[in-house]
């Protein structure tokens, strides 16, 4: 959020709460190329050497573009995620700078800092859609509370455990939804190890069927 000033009828300025621009990660080589990261692997980028625009995920544009930093897996994590970090720090810093000069013409004299943030924390953020709030400055006694608050989340699809029964032997066993046995389904589990408490046995898609 960001304050924007308005002229009113009385020509006279007030401020409100609006929306910032969306705002692109974008990194450039020395070759003139482009990237435009996202909170994953996908990217928009433009091949100065092919002279396009390309999107997809990092390992699928990998063989379809000269650009060097989408080569490597590894590399381009690692990039990807200082850039945004250095990315966000810059645009808090100026929001923080501007809310300063903002908070001294209206006779506040608390002065707005970026708070520490460990790099585990800051890496953590960006792995997928999230929120970050900042709380500076509120009296309390005589001292003011200060603190900070960073949240994400991801939505991950797994593969249901099942646990069957083999008919010609009566054993129990857990195998993914995904396998096809034919064995007589008792219950379904998020996980192998809640499936091996009750008593089920580990059976996998590459186990042959006729496997003990």
């Amino acid at each position: 959020m960001a304050k924007e000033a308005e002229m009113t009828g009385n020509t006279e300025l007030t401020y409100k709460q609006v929306w910032s621009p969306k705002k692109p990660y974008t990194y450039a080589d020395p070759n003139g190329s482009s990237i435009n990261f996202t909170l994953d692997g996908y990217v928009y980028a433009y091949d100065a050497i092919q002279g396009k625009w390309i999107e997809g995920f990092q390992k699928e544009l990998a063989s379809n573009t000269q650009i060097p930093l989408l080569q490597d897996t590894d590399t381009f994590e690692q990039v990807r995620r200082s850039w945004i970090v250095t990315s966000v720090q810059e645009d808090l810093a100026d929001v923080i700078n501007r809310h300063n000069e903002f908070a001294r013409r209206n006779g506040i004299s608390y002065t707005f800092t970026l708070p520490l943030i460990p790099q585990e924390d800051w890496y953590n953020s960006i792995n997928d859609t999230g929120i970050m709030a900042f709380i500076q400055g509120i009296p309390v006694g005589d001292q003011k509370v200060n603190n900070y608050a960073i949240g994400g989340g991801r939505l991950v699809k797994k593969t249901a455990v099942v646990g069957g029964v083999d008919p010609s032997t009566g054993v129990k066993y857990y195998y993914p939804s995904t396998c096809n046995y034919g064995y007589r389904a008792e219950e379904v589990f998020g996980d192998g190890k809640q499936a091996a408490a009750q008593g089920y046995f580990e059976r996998n898609c590459y186990v042959s069927e006729q496997a003990p």
